[in-house]
Protein backbone atom coordinates (compact mmCIF):
# COMPACT_ATOMS: atom_id res chain seq x y z
CA UNK A 1 0.00 0.00 0.00
CA UNK A 2 1.17 3.05 -1.03
CA UNK A 3 0.34 6.31 1.49
CA UNK A 4 0.29 9.85 1.08
CA UNK A 5 2.39 12.24 3.57
CA UNK A 6 -0.38 14.56 5.70
CA UNK A 7 -0.70 17.70 4.48
CA UNK A 8 1.68 20.23 5.79
CA UNK A 9 0.49 22.07 9.39
CA UNK A 10 -2.06 18.88 9.95
CA UNK A 11 -1.07 16.68 12.75
CA UNK A 12 -2.87 12.90 12.71
CA UNK A 13 -5.58 12.64 15.29
CA UNK A 14 -4.67 9.48 16.88
CA UNK A 15 -0.99 9.25 17.29
CA UNK A 16 -1.29 5.60 17.25
CA UNK A 17 -3.32 5.50 14.07
CA UNK A 18 -0.81 2.77 12.51
CA UNK A 19 -3.10 3.64 9.27
CA UNK A 20 -2.80 6.21 7.03
CA UNK A 21 -4.27 9.47 6.23
CA UNK A 22 -4.78 8.39 2.71
CA UNK A 23 -4.57 5.13 0.50
CA UNK A 24 -3.00 5.89 -2.55
CA UNK A 25 -3.59 2.75 -4.61
CA UNK A 26 -7.46 3.99 -3.69
CA UNK A 27 -6.85 6.80 -5.25
CA UNK A 28 -5.09 5.77 -8.06
CA UNK A 29 -7.88 3.69 -9.27
CA UNK A 30 -10.24 6.43 -8.64
CA UNK A 31 -8.26 8.92 -10.32
CA UNK A 32 -8.09 6.28 -13.51
CA UNK A 33 -11.85 5.56 -13.15
CA UNK A 34 -12.77 9.85 -13.40
CA UNK A 35 -10.19 10.13 -16.27
CA UNK A 36 -10.49 13.67 -15.46
CA UNK A 37 -9.41 15.87 -12.98
CA UNK A 38 -12.33 17.99 -12.93
CA UNK A 39 -14.49 14.37 -11.99
CA UNK A 40 -11.87 13.04 -9.46
CA UNK A 41 -12.17 17.02 -7.51
CA UNK A 42 -16.32 16.24 -7.76
CA UNK A 43 -15.34 13.04 -5.91
CA UNK A 44 -14.04 14.88 -3.34
CA UNK A 45 -16.42 17.67 -3.21
CA UNK A 46 -19.19 14.53 -3.15
CA UNK A 47 -17.32 13.02 0.18
CA UNK A 48 -16.88 16.08 2.09
CA UNK A 49 -20.69 17.41 1.52
CA UNK A 50 -21.89 13.73 2.05
CA UNK A 51 -19.27 13.60 5.20
CA UNK A 52 -20.30 16.69 6.64
CA UNK A 53 -24.47 15.83 6.50
CA UNK A 54 -23.27 12.50 7.77
CA UNK A 55 -21.18 14.12 10.73
CA UNK A 56 -24.37 16.35 11.56
CA UNK A 57 -26.82 13.48 11.56
CA UNK A 58 -24.43 11.50 14.34
CA UNK A 59 -24.37 14.56 16.10
CA UNK A 60 -28.24 14.53 16.57
CA UNK A 61 -27.84 10.94 17.38
CA UNK A 62 -26.39 11.39 20.35
CA UNK A 63 -28.19 14.33 21.28
CA UNK A 64 -31.23 12.40 20.90
CA UNK A 65 -29.76 9.07 22.25
CA UNK A 66 -30.49 7.38 19.07
CA UNK A 67 -27.69 4.32 18.91
CA UNK A 68 -29.45 2.75 15.93
CA UNK A 69 -29.44 5.70 13.82
CA UNK A 70 -25.72 6.05 15.10
CA UNK A 71 -24.50 2.84 13.82
CA UNK A 72 -26.25 3.51 10.73
CA UNK A 73 -24.76 6.66 10.27
CA UNK A 74 -21.37 5.59 11.22
CA UNK A 75 -21.30 2.52 9.00
CA UNK A 76 -22.35 5.01 5.90
CA UNK A 77 -19.49 6.99 7.18
CA UNK A 78 -17.06 4.52 6.88
CA UNK A 79 -18.26 3.52 3.15
CA UNK A 80 -17.89 7.04 2.21
CA UNK A 81 -14.45 6.94 3.32
CA UNK A 82 -13.45 3.94 2.05
CA UNK A 83 -14.53 5.47 -1.08
CA UNK A 84 -11.95 7.80 -1.00
CA UNK A 85 -9.03 6.17 0.67
CA UNK A 86 -9.47 7.94 3.72
CA UNK A 87 -7.82 5.07 5.92
CA UNK A 88 -7.86 6.77 9.57
CA UNK A 89 -11.70 7.82 9.12
CA UNK A 90 -12.53 3.92 8.06
CA UNK A 91 -10.83 3.01 11.18
CA UNK A 92 -12.34 5.39 13.33
CA UNK A 93 -15.45 4.55 12.24
CA UNK A 94 -14.78 0.70 12.95
CA UNK A 95 -13.89 1.71 16.63
CA UNK A 96 -17.03 3.84 16.68
CA UNK A 97 -19.15 0.62 15.17
CA UNK A 98 -17.63 -1.20 17.92
CA UNK A 99 -18.88 0.67 20.69
CA UNK A 100 -21.86 -0.57 22.23
CA UNK A 101 -24.98 0.89 23.37
CA UNK A 102 -23.37 1.95 27.09
CA UNK A 103 -20.36 3.27 25.80
CA UNK A 104 -22.54 5.46 22.92
CA UNK A 105 -24.44 6.99 25.54
CA UNK A 106 -21.56 6.95 28.26
CA UNK A 107 -18.87 8.94 25.40
CA UNK A 108 -20.65 9.55 21.84
CA UNK A 109 -19.89 13.00 21.69
CA UNK A 110 -16.24 12.09 22.17
CA UNK A 111 -16.90 9.35 19.53
CA UNK A 112 -18.28 12.13 17.22
CA UNK A 113 -15.34 14.75 17.82
CA UNK A 114 -12.87 11.68 16.92
CA UNK A 115 -14.69 11.16 13.82
CA UNK A 116 -14.96 14.84 13.06
CA UNK A 117 -11.15 15.11 13.69
CA UNK A 118 -10.21 12.40 11.06
CA UNK A 119 -12.86 13.49 8.93
CA UNK A 120 -11.28 17.40 8.53
CA UNK A 121 -7.01 15.72 8.10
CA UNK A 122 -8.84 13.57 5.00
CA UNK A 123 -10.70 16.70 3.61
CA UNK A 124 -7.14 18.31 3.86
CA UNK A 125 -5.11 16.20 2.43
CA UNK A 126 -7.56 15.31 0.11
CA UNK A 127 -7.97 18.82 -0.98
CA UNK A 128 -3.96 19.23 -1.20
CA UNK A 129 -4.43 16.51 -3.37
CA UNK A 130 -7.00 17.95 -6.07
CA UNK A 131 -5.01 21.19 -5.89
CA UNK A 132 -1.81 19.31 -6.80
CA UNK A 133 -3.38 17.83 -9.90
CA UNK A 134 -3.62 21.64 -11.35
CA UNK A 135 -7.33 21.34 -12.71
CA UNK A 136 -7.31 23.60 -15.36
CA UNK A 137 -9.47 26.61 -15.57
CA UNK A 138 -12.34 26.33 -18.53
CA UNK A 139 -12.36 28.10 -21.68
CA UNK A 140 -15.56 30.67 -21.75
CA UNK A 141 -16.78 29.79 -25.15
CA UNK A 142 -16.28 32.82 -27.94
Amino acid sequence: MRVLPLPAGAEAVTPADDNPVLDVSILAELDRLCRDPVRFAAVVDAFETESEALLARLADDVTTRNHSGFAEHVHAMKGNAANVGAMQLVAACQRAEAAGVLEFRRAGAALVSELRGHYVTASRALRELVLRTNVPERADPV
